[in-house]
């Protein structure tokens, strides 16, 4: 009998011993990641609450929807009139929405003539509504909130550059048919719908309004230059000039009327007013920088396991944001654009850009060598490639220089009417007409704006009063010479040299100037 097999001493079937350390070894490693993804986001919280602390303390919103105006009732909303205004416009009949282009400076020509008198005509309604917006300071535009932030639709800021384009034609269409005081007071309604533009906290609606005041302070350039201006101190408000004459705005047929001097003066005062000049840049920053929280915290809502990784990246952006903030609070080009490239030589990643954020972009020429994309700046790549450049800083200094030789061009212009000659120099115009000769927002050693008085230089043998800044470039080229003056009138923004601004009104001979129309080839 065959002995009976020995009892056996392991399990049967066998066991696998590894798995169980493998499963202890995937527990912990379970645990360990656990607690290293808590630690990473209790992390980039406190760096984050640590950073947004002295932004909360100075008052700045860090949510979007606190930074939008509250509500305003209807009849004292500034917006409501101005929309009103909106809808009540015949769209596309004016000079500057034609597909025409005309001189920068007059006599711009029939073309203009006819288009700008169908406006003026069409569009009767629209100028009362505008004046009355001007009554009131608060606006509100009826922006409904929604995340994420970026995708909110702002419709009313087309609407309000195109209304800006008819107003400011129309002011230059009663000046040139003799109603100096309504063309001024249309200049002070376009300033107005200005500033009501900006009253939202996004970076668009900025720039929107400051091309709202390029726009008001070109047309003023061009009607301070054949500017009329009572004899006499008679004060002549905008509520009683009503009595027996035309309103304080555009008509088809205005009757000649001179711009008082009070008038004058009150526009002087306004355009060298810049208490919220940089207020107003600022906020707009403000309002980006709780756009890309309010984005980064809805791409981390979408992702909960790499929350962290776009709070940290938050963290990026508001190191960009605060460089911006903090520039825009320079008073000169040069100061600001000297903050930008040093925030930018700190701040500037290493790393090339996720494709993701690489497809919003003009890429560059690609590395020597081969670089990790770094996929952490998924958002900082997209929304902070080319903000540094301080183009909306810029634009906004550059609106600034242009308001205050529109303020020397009108104290200029009442000095001549006092003293019957051109300022010999600006110090002349101080402190009857102006506070302070201003300063170049554009200068880097903070120099006044520059004059030059060129005598006998007009094509009728008069002299030729330009006041100028020195531009992009902060170089002064002109230094008082006459004969680097241009060859044709300049109003507006030129990106020249020196920026000049002529301040008698002038043509030269029919030979050297371009077409006074033309169709614009699309």
């Amino acid at each position: 009998m065959a002995a009976a097999d020995p009892e056996p001493t392991v399990p049967y079937p066998s066991r696998f011993w590894w798995l169980t350390r493998l499963s202890l070894l995937g527990l912990l490693l379970a645990a360990a990641l656990a607690g290293l993804r808590g630690w990473w986001g209790w992390e980039a919280r406190r760096r984050l609450d640590r950073e947004l602390a002295p932004v909360i303390a100075a008052g700045w919103p860090v949510r979007a929807e606190d930074a939008l105006p509250g509500p305003v009732p209807d009849l004292e909303n500034a917006a409501a009139y101005l929309q009103r205004a909106i809808a009540a416009e015949a769209f596309g009949n004016t000079p500057a929405a034609s597909s025409y282009s005309f001189p920068d400076y007059p006599p711009f020509g029939a073309q203009w003539e006819t288009l700008a008198a169908k406006s003026v005509t069409m569009n009767a309604p629209v100028f009362p509504l505008v004046r009355k917006a001007r009554d009131y300071r608060r606006f509100n535009w009826g922006t409904i909130f929604r995340r994420p932030v970026i995708a909110i639709l702002l419709p009313h800021l087309n609407n309000a550059r195109q209304l800006a384009n008819t107003v400011g034609d129309a002011a230059v269409y009663a000046h040139l048919h003799g109603d100096d005081a309504a063309a001024l007071e249309m200049i002070r309604d376009l300033r107005h719908e200005s500033a009501g533009v900006e009253v939202e906290p996004f970076m668009v609606s900025h720039l929107v309004g400051v091309g709202i005041e390029a726009l008001a302070d070109a047309r003023l350039q061009v009607i301070a230059t054949g500017l009329t201006i009572a004899a006499d101190e008679e004060v002549e408000t905008a509520a009683g000039a009503g009595v027996g004459r035309a309103p304080l705005w555009a008509t088809p047929n205005p009757a000649p009327r001179p711009a008082t001097r009070a008038q004058v003066r009150t526009l002087i005062a306004e355009l060298l007013d810049e208490r919220d000049a940089a207020d107003k840049i600022q906020y707009a920053w403000a309002g980006e920088r709780a756009m890309h929280l309010d984005m980064a915290d809805w791409f981390g809502s979408m992702g909960p396991v790499v929350r962290p990784m776009f709070e940290h990246d938050a963290l990026r952006m508001l190191a960009y944001d605060r460089a911006l903030v903090d520039a825009a609070a320079e008073p000169t080009w040069p100061a600001a654009r000297a903050r930008l490239a040093a925030a930018t030589a700190a701040l500037a990643p290493t790393a090339p850009a996720p494709p993701i954020a690489s497809m919003t972009r003009w890429t560059t020429a690609p590395p020597a060598r081969r670089v990790p994309i770094d996929y952490t700046r998924l958002l900082s790549f997209n929304f902070l490639s080319g903000m540094t450049t301080g183009r909306a800083t810029g634009q906004s200094l550059f609106v600034r220089a242009e308001r205050r030789m529109g303020a020397v061009n009108l104290a200029a212009h009442l000095f001549r009417a006092d003293r019957g000659r051109w300022p010999e120099a600006l110090d002349e115009l101080v402190p009857k007409y102006l506070p302070a000769v201003p300063r170049d927002p554009l200068a880097a050693d903070d120099r006044p704006l520059g004059y030059v008085l060129a005598k006998a230089a007009l094509p009728d043998g008069g002299d030729r009063p330009v006041v100028y800044s020195v531009g992009r470039d902060g170089v002064d080229q002109t230094m008082g010479n006459a004969t680097a003056l241009p060859k044709l009138p300049s109003f507006g923004w030129q990106q020249t040299a020196d920026e000049w601004r002529d301040i008698a009104r002038w043509a030269p001979p029919a030979s050297a100037t371009r077409p006074s129309t033309q169709a614009v080839t699309q």
